[in-house]
Formats: structure tokens, C-alpha cells, sequence
């Protein structure tokens, strides 16, 4: 929630002080920069299992072999992100229309954006570290604070007069900071961790990439979808009109986020019910996570269509209101898809099915990739959206389930009838409210959006509780929230 409100609050000031053009510069070179991110092999995920697995029957000297064979990989890649980071950079004027940004300026906030990649790579080991170690409250409060400092510093460098270089620079020198920071964390948090070169072991670094490289293809695919459009938009239509889809693109990958809180708890939960033989638990964890996050994505896809407009037309302009709009409706479903089935791809995980799961995301990437430069060159920013939505559709909506419901033992009518049907019905109660209210009281303030939205997420609310949920589920909910209930029924 906190990316949300961020985000909220910064695009419009960049967008009203920088213009069209100089914002979508911003937003592609960062998109480019996070394709960076993916070199790091999937190291990240591997490290995290095998430092917890290793601190938790205290091998230190495994632990100390994992983090050194893993700071000496990432220390090759950030040598090699600033490579490619230099080539980018000079290369990279040249395929964008840009007109009111030097050439020499947009090459220096490519390289400087690249540069904090690296920085980030260099950190990565110490926070998986903290992961490992449960240390999930530094690691959030580091994150915040980072974010919120990044942003106040570029808005109050933006009002001084300064550009895309000074942003630039504000991003590399805060992740600077925060990775010294993460790295005292990390040293406080495991005191037996030791520099030294005996602990770089080619045993070690085998058995991370096992792990490790499955993890690559799905981040590629997660990556293009959620931050692809904007790069391919921007170098076939210019960096002014890539300003209008990060619009909608920012909106739909932060609303996303509202669905993985659900998801992302299943694959550990799948794993330790698959490992003790309770298939029908797992069964049962995938259909109730399912049907409660296609619910709950529908619901905010209702809200997409009906309040998107004015919500961009009140909290940017008139004017990007109406470029957005339609990419946002389309984003906002296709995002609603791919969230619903990362219930499926969490179950997958969790019971050791990657192979057909990997094999689903190359299918993922390469349709994306052909349909958004057809659909693209053909139909403009529309097009861009079109091609995530059909391919979120076919991938995310139809192939991954379908797959988890074979490898667990699903009937696709069964599947249909416990998640298609409880799923949309639940949502059925905060479309019409979305629709009546969009009708009845057009929003004509933020505030005036936000309150429609507030209202909506509590039907919604109470529409998953009462049909996606069961009443045994329902009464031990209940208790938790209200636990005087408990007492009351005992006394009774």
C-alpha cells in the first residue's frame, strides 16, 4: 500500500513538471533498468532457501559458503550490469523520437539508473540474508523509508529546477545508502558471517543455479508483462506517448499487488501440506485462494472500467484521462487475470511441479513479445494493452490453472463450478455498486473517487466473506477479529 500511495502522490507532480515527453524518457529508462534485475539468475530465491535451511541447524560454515559463493556471482554481475549499462546508455538516444532532451542527458540518466542497479546487486546478498532470518520488519521499514526519502528528495529537487540527471543521481545515491545500511543489518543479524575467499565453493554455486535458474523464466515473464509495454511503447511511438500507458500501467501493477498478498502466502503453505501427504488440503487451499482473488480482481477490474476515467482525469489531467483510459481497462483486466492465476503457479511451486510451470512462462514471453509488436504497430498504445490482456487470458486464465487442476486432481467442473461461479457471483454485488455510483454520482474530485472506491472494497468485503468463505471458515474469522465472541459463545 505504501507503493500505491507513492505512486499516487508523485506521478502527477512528475507528469505536470516534466511534461509528456521528459516523464516517458523517466518511465522507460527505468523500465530498462529493471531488466537489469534479471541477471541475477534467480540467486536471490536460492539464497534465501538455503541460508534459512542451513542457519536452522546451525551450519555456519554452510551458510558463510552460500553468502560468499553468492557475493562473488553478483559481484560478476554488477560488473557486467555496468557493461552493458555503458553500452545501453550510448545507444540508446538514437532509437528514441525525443525532441526537447539532449542526447548527452538521456545517455547519463541511462547509465546512472543502470549504476543503481549494480549498487542493488551488490546489497542483494545482504538482504537475503535478512529474508532468510525472518527479519521481514527491517527489511520493511528500510523499505519505506527508502522510498519515501527517494521520492521527497526527487519532488523537492524537481521544484529547484532540477531534471532527469538530478533524479537520476537521487535514485543512485539512496540505493547507495540503503545498502550500506542493509549490509550493518545483515552483519548485526548473523555476527558469524565471514569475508573470506575459502568460503566460495563451485559445489555451492551448482547446487543455487539448480534452484535458482527455474526462477529466472517466470521473473522474465513478470517483468515483461508488468513493465514491458512501457519500453516497447516508447521506442515505437515515442517517449510522450509512453507517458499515457505508464499511466495505466502504474495504476494496474499497484492494484496488482492487493490479490499477491493472498497468493504469496500459498507456496510455503502448499509445500508443507504436499510434504505431509494432505492433498485434500492443498485441494482445498487452491480453490479458496482462487475464488477469493478472482473475486476480489474483479471487483477492482469493475472499478477500472467505471471510475478510471475520472479518476486520471482528476488526478492528472483531462487530456491523459483520455489517452489512458481504454489501456487502463485493458491493463486492469489482464492484471486481474494474471493475479488470479498466481494462485495456480503458487500451488505448482509449492508441490515441486516447476517444469510445466517454466514451460507456460516461454510460451508467456514469446506471445507477449510478437502480439505487442503487431498489435502495436497496428492499433497504437491500445494495441500494447490488448496484447497483455489476450495473452494474461490464455496463460494466466486458462493454461496455468488448468495444469495445477491436473497435477492436484481437480475436475475442470468442479473447478469451474467452486471458482468460476462463487468467484464472479461474489464480485457480482461491487460491479453493479461500481456501475450505480460511476452512473448515479459521477466523481468529479479525488476524494470523491476515493471514497467510491473505499465503498466498493468493503461490499466486495463482505461479498468474499459471505460466498467465497464456508461458515467454518467464516466463524473461525470471526474469532480471530473478534475474539469477545469466543468468550461470549463458551459462556453461553
Amino acid at each position: 500500500m505504501c507503493s500505491v500511495a507513492i505512486t499516487f502522490i508523485v506521478t502527477p507532480i512528475l507528469v505536470n513538471r516534466l511534461g509528456d515527453e521528459q516523464y516517458g524518457i523517466w518511465s522507460i529508462a527505468i523500465s530498462l533498468a529493471s531488466y537489469y534485475a534479471l541477471s541475477n539468475l534467480g540467486l536471490r530465491a536460492a539464497g534465501v532457501k538455503y541460508v534459512s535451511q542451513f542457519d536452522a541447524v546451525q551450519d555456519r560454515e554452510s551458510v558463510n559458503a552460500v553468502v560468499m559463493t553468492m557475493f562473488s556471482v553478483y559481484l560478476a554481475i554488477a560488473a557486467s550490469v555496468i557493461l552493458i549499462a555503458i553500452v545501453v546508455a550510448f545507444a540508446f538516444p538514437s532509437f528514441l523520437k525525443a525532441e526537447s532532451v539532449p542526447s548527452n542527458s538521456i545517455r547519463l540518466v541511462v547509465l546512472l539508473t543502470g549504476l543503481a542497479v549494480s549498487v542493488g546487486m551488490l546489497g542483494q546478498n545482504y538482504e537475503t540474508i535478512l529474508v532468510a532470518l525472518k527479519r521481514f520488519d527491517q527489511i520493511v521499514v528500510l523499505s519505506v523509508l527508502s522510498k519515501l526519502i527517494q521520492s521527497a528528495m526527487i519532488i523537492l529537487a524537481i521544484a529547484k529546477g532540477g531534471g532527469l540527471v538530478a533524479m537520476a543521481i537521487i535514485v543512485l545515491g539512496v540505493m547507495v545508502v540503503r545498502q550500506l545500511i542493509t549490509g550493518l543489518l545483515a552483519v548485526r543479524a548473523a555476527p558469524y558471517l565471514s569475508i573470506s575467499l575459502r568460503y566460495v565453493q563451485i559445489a555451492m554455486l551448482k547446487r543455487l543455479f539448480g534452484f535458482g535458474l527455474s526462477n529466472v523464466v517466470l521473473a522474465v515473464a513478470r517483468r515483461i508483462n508488468n513493465f514491458g509495454g512501457t519500453l516497447i511503447v516508447g521506442m515505437m511511438l515515442g517517449p510522450a506517448t509512453a507517458t499515457y500507458y505508464k499511466i495505466a500501467e502504474s495504476l494496474a501493477v499497484n492494484i496488482e499487488d492487493l490479490g499477491k498478498g493472498v497468493s504469496s502466502v500459498l507456496m510455503p503453505v502448499a509445500s508443507q501440506l504436499d510434504a505431509q501427504g494432505r492433498r485434500k488440503d492443498v485441494t482445498g487451499a487452491f480453490l479458496l485462494s482462487s475464488r477469493t482473488v478472482l473475486a476480489l480482481m474483479a471487483s477492482v477490474s469493475a472499478m477500472f472500467v467505471t471510475l478510471g476515467k475520472p479518476l486520471i482525469a482528476t488526478w492528472i489531467s483531462q487530456a491523459h484521462a483520455d489517452g489512458a483510459y481504454s489501456v487502463l481497462c485493458l491493463l486492469g483486466i489482464g492484471m486481474a487475470v494474471h493475479t488470479y492465476g498466481l494462485c495456480a503457479s503458487s500451488i505448482l511451486k509449492g508441490t515441486g511441479n516447476m517444469t510445466p510451470l517454466v514451460r507456460a512462462a516461454l510460451v508467456d514471453v514469446l506471445l507477449t513479445c510478437v502480439l505487442s509488436l503487431v498489435l502495436t504497430y497496428r492499433f497504437g498504445i491500445v494495441g500494447m494493452g490488448l496484447a497483455i490482456l489476450i495473452v494474461q487470458i490464455l496463460i494466466g486464465g486458462i493454461v496455468v490453472p488448468t495444469i495445477t487442476c491436473r497435477v492436484i486432481g481437480v475436475t475442470t467442473t468442479a473447478f469451474l463450478q467452486e471458482v468460476g461461479v462463487l468467484g464472479l457471483s461474489a464480485a457480482m454485488p461491487a460491479t453493479a455498486l461500481s456501475a450505480a455510483l460511476s452512473y448515479l454520482s459521477p466523481p468529479t474530485m479525488v476524494l470523491h473517487v476515493v471514497a467510491h472506491a473505499a465503498l466498493i472494497m468493503l461490499v466486495t468485503a463482505a461479498s468474499i466473506f459471505l460466498v467465497c468463505f464456508d461458515r467454518a471458515i467464516r466463524v473461525k474469522v470471526l474469532y480471530s477479529v473478534f475474539p469477545w465472541l469466543c468468550r461470549v459463545r463458551q459462556d453461553s
